[in-house]
């Protein structure tokens, strides 16, 4: 056989092999559908604010907040590489049985004014952002980082002797939920105003307040960091939430649910029902980068809104050197200046169009693969 020949079959035999190894990739992906499925939450879907929805801004708004773990210190002895501004709200890891989950240190003297204090730092942060700017189109979603809520922890079994904060607690997180829902009605926003370790059902959970308060939604996390000794309740439903507002449909996933592969594959070759397909992706973390500068947390950001041609936004604790970040078509967006830490990205159709057009063809590509 000539060299040509030879070359030739082996070429074809590479390409072959390549082909077989391809098949079994897009099988493997597809076994995706199996662990998670998203389903259509109809939330607010005849609030018009989010009825042909044009141009809006999204409110990003980190919060300095550090995570004691016996005599260490995340972000690592509570240095910033980003900016903070005011006060440093400080969890501790707590172990419940099977749980580890991360809860304010109750003995630490003011702790209640502490927590109300944190409070009204969230209510008027979201208040400052959802101001009205002349010439800058509305503000119509807000979203704070993971841990970023009050955990409103009443502390472990007391003796009788000792005051009892929990109706002091329950009336602070009541007089926080009428606030922020009241500014989601009157702004016609959607408030998603960062997570929390619930010390009840040991979840990660995120709050979102829709402009109609009946729709407000507790939203679970659906992974538990263990490589960051998170150890949490995760939902037991295959299912997660696309939210629908108007015309408009969101996702949120919380932290490391932006590494699940499943959740990926999913939205990579699910369904083609444009109801359980978010146009947007919003990451709340706590996510502490490591010593060798990469921050994989927004590789995964990038690839998601890659993939799908989607907006992703990420918002995480302040010390971060991207605290908030945004990428439309895969695309790194720059974000505006607000008030104190909080930045804003501008949503234009002509320009999430445009980047669109521009990535394109990657995704005609994975489209063409998975439909085979």
């Amino acid at each position: 056989m000539s060299s040509e020949g030879r070359a030739a079959a082996e070429n074809y035999l590479d390409d072959s092999r390549q082909e077989d190894a391809l098949k079994l990739l897009i099988n493997t992906v597809g076994r995706a559908k199996a662990l998670r499925q998203p389903v259509i939450v109809k939330a607010d879907p005849d609030s018009r604010a989010f009825i042909d929805l044009q141009n809006y801004r999204i409110a990003l708004i980190p919060m300095t907040v550090a995570v004691k773990s016996g005599d260490r210190c995340f972000p690592d002895g509570g240095n910033s590489q980003g900016r903070t501004t005011g006060r440093t709200y400080y969890l501790k890891r707590e172990s419940f049985d099977h749980f580890d989950i991360c809860v304010p240190d109750v003995e630490r003297s003011g702790y209640e004014e502490e927590v109300s204090s944190w409070c009204d730092d969230i209510f008027f942060q979201c208040k400052s952002v959802l101001k009205k700017k002349q010439g800058c189109p509305p503000v119509r979603y807000v979203l704070f980082g993971e841990l970023s809520f009050p955990n409103f922890w009443p502390g472990r079994s007391r003796v009788v002797s000792e005051y009892d904060l929990r109706r002091r607690l329950n009336e602070l997180r009541n007089n926080l939920d009428q606030r922020l829902q009241a500014l989601a009605t009157r702004h016609q926003a959607v408030i998603m105003s960062g997570t929390y370790h619930d010390s009840a059902t040991f979840e990660n959970i995120a709050c979102i307040y829709f402009p109609n308060a009946k729709f407000t939604r507790y939203h679970s996390k659906l992974t538990s960091a263990q490589a960051v000794l998170e150890h949490i309740k995760v939902a037991r439903s295959v299912q997660y939430p696309i939210y629908n507002v108007g015309d408009c449909r969101f996702a949120v996933l919380i932290c490391s649910d932006a590494f699940d592969l499943n959740i990926f594959f999913e939205q990579l070759s699910g369904s083609k029902n444009p109801a359980i397909r978010p146009n947007i992706y919003f990451v709340p973390s706590f996510y502490v980068e490591k010593h060798d500068g990469q921050n994989r947390i927004l590789d995964a950001c990038k690839q998601l809104s890659l993939a799908t041609g989607k907006i992703v936004v990420f918002v995480n604790q302040s010390a971060g050197a991207d605290c908030a970040a945004a990428f439309i078509a895969g695309e790194k967006q720059n974000l505006s200046q607000g008030p104190g830490l909080s930045r804003y990205l501008t949503v234009d159709q002509d320009l999430v169009q445009g980047l669109l057009d521009k990535s394109g063809e990657i995704r005609n590509r994975l489209e063409q693969m998975f439909s085979r």
